[in-house]
C-alpha cells in the first residue's frame, strides 16, 4: 500500500511467512507509526531464529518508521542481535516497549542479550523518546546503557517496573542507572517506577550533578530533584511528608 503511514495489528503471533515477505517489502514501505502487540508466546514464529532475524530486519529498515510500539511476552535474542546491526540506520524517534516475560526466562536478560538490547536502543542515532516496562532490568543492560549514554540523543525516558516483586535494583545496576542518567546530553524528563532505589542511587546523582543536564527526575511520581541556576542542584530524595522535603531543600541551601 503506497499510502500507509499508521498500521497498528494485535494477534497471537507473526507467521514466518508473513515476516519473511515483510523483508523483502521494508525498504520501499512508507509505514511511520507502527503498533504490534503480541498476546503469547506458545508456539510463536518469530521467536525462532530465522524469523526473530526477519522481524528486526522488517522493522528497522522502513525508511520513514519513526513511532514505533511493541507489546510482547519477551524480546528473542536473535531479534536483538540484528537489531543491533540495523540500529545506526534506524529512523526510529519515538520507541515504546512492554515487555511482560519473568526475568527468570526472557532471554533478554542474558549476558549478551541484555547488551544487546541497550546497544540496540541507545545507538539509535534519531531516538529522541524511549519508554520500557518490564519486570527486570538487568545489570548486563544497565551497565551498557551507561557506557552509551553521552552520544545518545534521547530527550525523554521513561523506565517502568510491571511487578512490585522484582523492585530491588542491586547496588552496582543502581549506580550504573544514576551514570546514565547523569551522562545522557540532551535528557530534559526522567520519570522512573521502579518500586525501590538503594541510597547509592540518590549519592551517584548528587555527585555527578554538575554533569546532569536532566531538569526533571520522578520517581515513582515523586520529584527527586529541581534544577537552579548554573551548576546548582537542590537535590530532593523522596520523602512522604512535606515536612521532610522543607528540611532537605533548608540543608542544601
Amino acid at each position: 500500500m503506497p499510502r500507509l503511514s499508521k498500521f497498528s495489528l494485535e494477534c497471537p503471533y507473526l507467521p514466518d511467512t508473513f515476516l519473511s515477505t515483510a523483508v523483502t517489502s521494508s525498504s520501499s514501505c512508507q509505514i511511520q507509526d507502527l503498533h504490534l502487540i503480541f498476546k503469547s508466546i506458545q508456539d510463536d514464529s518469530q521467536y525462532h531464529s530465522s524469523t526473530g532475524n526477519d522481524f528486526a530486519k522488517w522493522v528497522l529498515t522502513m525508511p520513514r518508521l519513526s513511532k514505533f510500539s511493541l507489546e510482547c511476552p519477551y524480546l528473542p535474542d536473535t531479534f536483538l542481535s540484528t537489531a543491533v546491526t540495523s540500529s545506526s540506520s534506524c529512523q526510529i524517534q519515538d520507541l515504546n516497549l512492554i515487555v511482560k516475560g519473568s526475568n527468570q526466562d526472557d532471554s533478554q536478560y542474558q549476558s549478551s542479550t541484555g547488551k544487546d538490547f541497550a546497544k540496540w536502543v541507545f545507538t539509535m542515532p534519531r531516538l529522541s523518546k524511549f519508554s520500557l516496562k518490564c519486570e527486570y532490568l538487568s545489570h548486563n543492560f544497565l551497565s551498557t546503557a551507561a557506557t552509551y549514554a553521552s552520544s545518545c540523543l534521547i530527550s525523554e525516558l521513561s523506565l517502568e517496573r510491571s511487578n512490585t516483586c522484582y523492585g530491588f535494583i542491586s547496588e552496582s545496576g543502581a549506580t550504573n542507572l544514576a551514570e546514565f542518567l547523569c551522562r545522557l546530553p540532551n535528557l530534559t524528563r526522567a520519570e522512573l517506577n521502579l518500586v525501590v532505589l538503594p541510597e547509592i542511587f540518590f549519592t551517584t546523582i548528587s555527585s555527578q550533578a554538575s554533569r546532569c543536564k536532566v531538569e526533571c527526575i520522578t520517581i515513582n511520581g515523586k520529584p527527586l530533584r529541581s534544577f537552579q541556576s548554573g551548576n546548582q542542584l537542590g537535590i530532593q530524595t523522596p520523602s512522604d511528608d512535606s515536612s521532610s522535603e522543607d528540611d532537605s531543600s533548608q540543608e542544601t541551601d
